[in-house]
């Protein structure tokens, strides 16, 4: 691919992105939504344990409550900020100056 080409294609990219701290793919956002949904599910069930720990008289209900709350806070924002940075290299948006995949960008091998 030609420069220009590049340049023309980055700005058709622009021109398409979401608006928001910056400039947002279409594969970055995909990526950090399904990253929020899916860690918030799973930080819940994993901090979950914390609430079988005694917290000075406080109800099972409410450990229960802020431990999951806690979890899915965590769990959404680390699974959102790596999937909005991984969706972008499996979909083939992260490629260098000629075109090609990046060394982060490649795919494994199928098994």
């Amino acid at each position: 691919m030609d420069r220009r080409e590049l340049r023309r294609e980055q700005q058709d990219e622009a021109a398409q992105s979401w608006p928001g701290l910056g400039s947002i793919t279409d594969a970055q956002m995909k990526g950090s939504l399904v990253g929020i949904v899916l860690g918030a599910v799973v930080g819940a069930i994993l901090f979950l344990p914390l609430a079988l720990i005694p917290w000075d008289g406080m109800a099972v209900i409410w450990r229960v409550l802020l431990a999951m709350l806690c979890g899915a806070l965590a769990g959404a924002v680390a699974l959102a900020v790596y999937l909005g940075g991984r969706e972008p290299e499996i979909e083939g948006e992260a490629v260098d100056t000629e075109g090609t995949p990046g060394i982060r960008a490649r795919r494994p091998r199928p098994r």
